[in-house]
């Protein structure tokens, strides 16, 4: 029943979108990384966004998307654009229709017509990823995505991991390089760069989802562990483009008693980096997993809860209001997560249960503790009690039987 109105609800706001519609704007993304927010605000907030605030939600960057990401332009507002798009979604209510527009710069985006009047082939556009239709292979395109950052000289351009880009056939991994088009963001000409075939995933629809769940933890170990420094957490971040080190940030107290979280160097624009959502829903997509919840209370109203402990696997997630973790090793109980700066972290790392809850110490006691309603002590990096939670559950990344949303 509660599936059924769901569906009625999702139906009558597409008929109402569809009665009210304009002419869509197809468009795609020739920055690095473009921030989006929730309201159109005056265009100084895009190059003052922090890193993150205190509360968390105080931030007004919802998500960021990256070079070659399709969207659809629905509103200009000056020098804004509110645009939709289909790779994520987030609910306001558990029975409500899928949220996917944002606003941004419209300097961030180029509409497929320019494209064509420059003589830019769309060709060269990866196919955008759609959780509307879960068919994300129907053009036959032979695609790689970047699993570190990587800068290129000949465009002036880090592109940050998660970026996925057209193979150009006719120079197919050529001295251990993947060759790809680009639009060059200042000539915008198109043009071939070479990718090193180390940084970059081969995107396979076809392979079994065994393997993609393995490929999806080993993405993350390698971002908990990438050597020398550590990718930094960004409210709303879904984005690599550099690592950092300890101290990499200042706390600037405001008004109202808010905190800022702003980078200790520098003020470029937009960080990257990951909050715990963006984090998993950047790797699943890399593994062209069905995921595609922009939010933690998403997650919550799709995902499966795991009720038998016989059931844990690497990759499943660790779930409480606010927050998420992955599994991340089941023999020596370690998670993977992006944390904030309120607790003492700030960045994306693995660490063993017990450092994460109070006299927590395998995946087994964390769900009997969970499933007999009794509270779980989470902890600070200095080893006291951040809060307790009283309704933490386990959920599946995802398996062969259940559906990723039930529009």
């Amino acid at each position: 029943m509660r599936t059924f109105f769901c569906c009625v609800t999702f139906f009558l706001t597409m008929l109402a979108q569809f009665v009210f519609c304009i002419e869509p704007t197809y468009a795609v993304t020739i920055v690095p990384v473009a921030d989006l927010i929730g309201q159109p605000a005056d265009n100084k907030l895009y190059y003052s966004l922090p890193l993150c605030t205190k509360p968390v939600t105080s931030c007004q960057r919802i998500h960021q998307i990256l070079f070659n990401e399709i969207v659809t332009i629905e509103e200009e507002k000056g020098d804004q654009v509110r645009i939709s798009l289909n790779s994520v979604f987030y609910e306001q209510t558990p029975c409500g229709p899928p949220q996917t527009t944002f606003w941004s710069l419209k300097k961030n985006f180029m509409t497929l017509d320019q494209l064509q009047s420059k003589k830019i082939s769309l060709s060269t556009i990866p196919q955008p990823i759609n959780f509307r239709t879960q068919k994300n292979d129907t053009i036959q395109q032979e695609t790689i995505a970047l699993l570190f950052p990587h800068y290129d000289s000949s465009t002036r351009t880090t592109y940050s991991a998660g970026t996925r880009f057209v193979i150009a056939q006719r120079h197919h991994e050529i001295h251990n390089t993947y060759a790809v088009s680009v639009i060059d963001p200042h000539s915008v000409v198109e043009k071939i760069i070479h990718l090193p075939t180390t940084k970059c995933i081969h995107i396979d629809h076809g392979q079994p989802l065994q393997k993609k769940r393995n490929q999806f933890v080993a993405i993350l170990r390698n971002w908990a562990k990438p050597g020398n420094g550590f990718i930094p957490y960004v409210w709303g971040g879904c984005s690599f483009t550099q690592l950092h080190h300890e101290k990499h940030f200042i706390e600037h107290k405001e008004t109202g008693g808010i905190v800022n979280y702003n980078p200790l160097h520098g003020h470029h624009t937009p960080h990257a980096g990951f909050d715990c959502a963006g984090m998993i829903v950047r790797a699943a997509q890399l593994c062209t997993l069905p995921f595609y919840y922009k939010n933690t209370a998403t997650m919550a109203n799709h995902l499966k809860e795991i009720k038998n402990d016989a059931s844990i696997e690497e990759g499943d997630i660790i779930w409480f209001p606010g927050h998420v973790m992955v599994i991340s090793n089941l023999k020596t109980h370690t998670i993977i997560e992006a944390r904030a700066y309120a607790q003492g972290y700030g960045k994306v790392h693995e660490l063993p249960l017990n450092v994460v809850f109070k006299e927590i110490e395998t995946f087994d006691q964390l769900l009997a503790t969970a499933q007999t309603k009794k509270t779980i002590l989470r902890l600070q990096k200095n080893g006291t009690v951040s809060h307790a939670i009283s309704n933490l559950k386990l959920f599946k990344l995802i398996d062969a039987t259940n559906q990723p949303f039930s529009y």
